[in-house]
């Protein structure tokens, strides 16, 4: 009679480690899981992040949408600065708003060009008339 409840208490201890251990152990990898899954995330984050400073860099009209590998872009400039919305493929949205003015556009582009060019235009013209002048006055002479 002894010997079982010996053997019973042994076997009660034994279950009871085991409670004990599997218990620690369940809590460990959730939180390594956790971990993980944090770890992901950050890495995600950092990528769309990434990517909106890519958009950021192509953003030549007042809006569009750029295509990335893995993801898609748009952009949209407004009075506070450059909105940027970062589209992962399977995961999730970003925002991201950045302070900077609307580049100028094309259009504009070309008329500071052009505009640009006929001052230059103007200054070769009016130097080389005075030039003329300057050889028609010295060949009367």
């Amino acid at each position: 009679m002894m010997r079982r409840k010996c053997k019973a208490g042994i076997l009660l201890y034994a279950l009871l480690m085991l409670a004990a251990f599997s218990f620690l152990l369940t809590f460990y990898l959730q939180r390594q899981v956790a971990r993980e899954r944090l770890v992901r995330a950050y890495q995600e984050q950092e990528r769309a992040y990434a990517m909106a400073h890519l958009v950021k860099e192509s953003a030549l009209k007042k809006e569009g949408e750029v295509r990335l590998k893995g993801a898609r872009g748009s952009y949209r400039y407004t009075e506070a600065g450059l909105e940027v919305e970062i589209h992962m493929e399977g995961h999730g949205n970003y925002s991201y708003r950045f302070r900077q003015a609307m580049p100028p556009s094309k259009e504009s582009k070309e008329s500071s060009s052009k505009q640009s060019q006929e001052s230059f235009d103007g200054a070769r013209s009016s130097t080389s008339k005075s030039s003329s002048s300057s050889q028609t006055s010295s060949s009367s002479q």
